[in-house]
């Protein structure tokens, strides 16, 4: 049986990098027409060696699918002996780095390769900014970043929380998204809203997205950081969750939260987030809660420094898991907008009306239309009950 390409790299002593898989290896046609290109042109870039220092042994750090084709040919020995003696070398550096310079050179990669190149480095560094394999991949960071995403989904890629920049520095993983709101990940909630929340839960059991800093006020008896991934582990008992409000990560934490309901290891929680009404997220929380309070105006988060700036483009929202709706009710009144308290205040703004009002407008409604309307009924009798306006959750605790 005859030797395959990488075979006979390993009988010169030469091995593959696996910076060097960054790019798909190419097959079936795609081989054979790059095949028929060295055949007509010869190389027209040279393999790329690369060693760490000057007693260790070659890699191949690029040119794999121009091995692979010249493998096919009759004369293959010659042609791989003749490339790894003009092969241009390198050593020590970067291997990643140097694969990032080779890229502009390239001239057989599809799009489909270069995404293919970009989730084969996200897999091997997820650490590295969506910049840099951008330059690595020959896409663009925002196609770089729909890589990651799905990747992400599929499992193939890891979620990190802090990547690493052009300049070698540990930067978040997510930027805020503008039209999502101003907040940005390391955003603390306010002693009020934890004093609410306490007065709740009693205790905090555990606070999945947090860090030391947001721990000197909340106070959980247990936290999951960025470095210890509350994604991954476990939650228990009665939580409090104002998680990253990042658009890849928050509908991520919210699933989580439910999935640890129903798998019953999380007995009650509350859970802050934007009101972002339009989200599949937010509906898939508003199906599955006892309560949703909206706040009353916008929450002015503190930074890290304890400054509180200006208030976020948009409100807040307070979803109740568990049987103490009439406590959660009551702890979060002066935060939140209640909706029953409304509901008496209009009441009580049309029992406040002159009895002349309704004269009038019906005056009005038939100078305007033209038809009668039907006989005003007494405002008692009119007047919707409570309860109908603003109905008590359904949810019983049982089914929590």
């Amino acid at each position: 049986m005859a030797a395959t390409w990488d075979e006979m790299l390993r009988q010169r002593g030469v091995t593959v990098h696996p910076a060097a898989t960054a790019y798909r290896l190419l097959s079936g046609d795609a081989l054979d027409r790059l095949a028929a290109d060295i055949d007509r042109n010869g190389l027209k870039i040279m393999l790329r060696l690369w060693r760490a220092t000057d007693t260790d042994p070659w890699q191949l750090l690029d040119g794999r699918s121009r091995v692979a084709a010249m493998a096919t040919r009759p004369d293959c020995v010659d042609m791989i002996a003749g490339a790894l003696t003009t092969a241009e070398t390198y050593t020590g550096g970067d291997p990643f780095a140097l694969v990032s310079s080779f890229n502009d050179e390239r001239r057989h990669a599809s799009i489909e390769d270069r995404r293919e190149s970009a989730r084969l480095l996200l897999q091997m560094d997820p650490s590295r900014s969506n910049r840099q394999v951008a330059k690595d991949s020959g896409l663009s960071p925002p196609e770089v970043a729909k890589v990651r995403a799905k990747g992400e989904e599929a499992g193939d890629v890891k979620t990190v929380f802090t990547r690493t920049d052009t300049l070698g520095r540990q930067q978040p993983a997510a930027k805020t998204v503008k039209p999502l709101g101003t907040g940005n990940n390391e955003w603390y909630t306010p002693p009020e809203i934890i004093a609410a929340a306490r007065a709740v839960l009693s205790e905090i059991d555990l606070d999945p997205a947090s860090n030391p800093t947001a721990q000197e006020i909340v106070q959980a008896t247990s936290y999951f950081t960025a470095e210890t991934d509350g994604l991954a582990q476990e939650w228990q008992g009665r939580v409090w969750i104002n998680p990253p409000y990042a658009r890849d990560l928050l509908p991520r934490f919210v699933d989580k939260l439910l999935a640890e309901i129903d798998a019953g290891r999380v007995t009650e929680a509350i859970l802050l987030v934007n009101n972002c009404t339009d989200a599949g997220w937010f509906h898939a929380a508003k199906r599955r809660c006892a309560a949703l309070l909206f706040s009353s105006g916008r929450i002015r988060f503190l930074r890290s420094d304890g400054v509180t700036p200006g208030p976020p483009t948009q409100g807040q929202a307070f979803f109740y898991f568990g049987p103490n709706v009439a406590g959660f009710t009551e702890a979060f009144c002066d935060i939140c907008t209640d909706g029953r308290r409304l509901a008496e205040e209009v009441i009580g703004a049309i029992r406040r009306l002159p009895v002349d009002a309704f004269r009038i407008l019906d005056e009005w409604y038939i100078g305007h239309r033209g038809t009668m309307l039907e006989p005003v009924a007494p405002i008692a009798a009119a007047e919707p009950a409570i309860d109908d306006i603003n109905p008590p959750a359904r949810r019983s605790p049982e089914k929590f």
